[in-house]
């Protein structure tokens, strides 16, 4: 038994000596970590896959009017404007896959920005070392697709619901609705989460809350009308109908069944999305997210039979201004969940389609080890980190060969047809 004593107070030594590590430091080594997977994959996936191809050939269209062989109406028209920035330092490969990083790389510091205002610094530098760890980012990073910027800016929209509630002012939904825009113009498969993101803010806060919010929610609805008017005007030209885009990118999903996108994220949940340590902090997430919504349950049962009413500093809008962390969990929760059963009703289901879910999830779940730890908490959250750490080096080598032998079909394939 002292044995064991003694073993326990040399781990929270340890951890207590890793807690003393800056939090830009851990944040950087989340950035470098990023980086160096980018760099390794690039050698296991050199050629452009099809759908970066794509987007890559509207690039180059853009810059020398080019035509843009394969480009269909359906596909977003943000990431061909992205890249063609990056194609006037250089036409080829590495400067598309150099564009791919660098959105990479923001979003990895708009995760931790969110994490951190959500919970607190430590406890986001974790979860983003948890996130690069997990499968389906590392698979991705390498590529110039349009999912990891995609996700990180719904939840940045998000955060910028969730700060309207919490503080009040005026600003806070029409930013979120112009960071909402911003998604849907890069992947228009984020407009599932801009759905999930508002009807889990009604569920969290009250259809009545938002309706004391009207002026609020009169400038973010001019705002999302605004920026989503010239791609309205191009389904119609392109469709005849103003969500017709949308429309034909859910038909060319090809889904077999209604629900089959469902299925596969019910078998890959949660590992095959986050990868094992992320599998964990989801799972966390998810118990902590029914346990909140267990409590704010029966907090409202409790006021409607005792009739009190909540208190709280209103703002000039005429909400509750102020900090209630299990209502925003809640928000965070709901609209990370409610993606993935709306993608997975509507489309086939990938991976890298759930990229807010498991970016959502990730933060939530740190959170909750950190704060169910009790006075372990400096060493759940040590442990965790290194795990991630260990963990994206054994994923990226599995993703590594998984990539390169791929990538030597592909070469032998264009060998027999030369």
């Amino acid at each position: 038994m002292a044995r064991v004593r003694s073993e326990l107070a040399a781990l929270r030594a340890e951890a207590d000596r890793l807690r003393a590590v800056p939090v830009a430091a851990v944040l950087t080594a989340a950035l470098l970590l990023t980086t160096l997977l980018w760099a390794f994959l690039q050698h296991a996936e050199p050629f452009l896959g099809h759908d970066e191809s794509v987007y890559a050939g509207r690039a180059r269209s853009l810059v020398t009017g080019s035509p843009a062989v394969g480009w269909m109406a359906y596909r977003p028209v943000g990431l061909p404007f992205i890249g063609a920035l990056g194609l006037r330092l250089g036409e080829d490969t590495p400067s598309l896959r150099r564009v791919a990083l660098l959105l990479a790389l923001v979003t990895v510091l708009v995760v931790h920005a969110v994490a951190a205002r959500v919970t607190t610094g430590r406890r986001a530098a974790v979860a983003v070392l948890v996130m690069v760890s997990g499968a389906t980012f590392i698979r991705r990073v390498p590529e110039f697709l349009d999912d990891i910027p995609a996700a990180g800016l719904l939840l940045l929209t998000a955060y910028l619901v969730l700060r309207s509630r919490r503080q009040g002012g005026w600003w806070a939904l029409p930013a979120a609705a112009a960071t909402g825009v911003a998604a849907v113009l890069i992947r228009y498969g984020a407009a599932a989460g801009l759905i999930t993101i508002a009807l889990a803010g009604i569920a969290a806060w009250g259809p009545r809350v938002w309706l004391r919010a009207w002026r609020e929610l009169l400038a973010a609805g001019t705002v999302l009308a605004t920026g989503l008017a010239p791609l309205a005007l191009y389904s119609i030209r392109e469709t005849g109908s103003p969500i017709g885009l949308l429309a034909r990118a859910e038909v060319t999903a090809h889904r077999a069944f209604l629900g089959e996108g469902l299925v596969y994220y019910l078998r890959a949940f949660p590992a095959k999305l986050a990868g094992v340590v992320g599998a964990l902090v989801m799972a966390a997430a998810l118990i902590g997210l029914a346990a909140d919504t267990r409590r704010l349950l029966r907090a409202r049962r409790d006021r409607l039979t005792t009739g009190h009413a909540t208190t709280g500093r209103p703002t000039r809008a005429g909400t509750v201004a102020g900090r209630d962390p299990a209502r925003e969990r809640v928000f965070l929760g709901l609209a990370a969940v409610g993606e993935l059963v709306l993608l997975g009703l509507l489309a086939h289901g990938e991976g890298r389609f759930a990229l807010f879910t498991v970016m959502t999830l990730v933060v939530l779940g740190v959170d909750v080890v950190a704060r169910w730890s009790g006075r372990w908490r400096a060493t759940a959250l040590a442990a965790t980190a290194v795990a991630a750490v260990a963990a994206t080096g054994i994923t990226s080598v599995l993703v590594y060969a998984q990539m390169s032998q791929s990538t030597g079909n592909v070469t032998a394939v264009a060998g027999v047809a030369a």
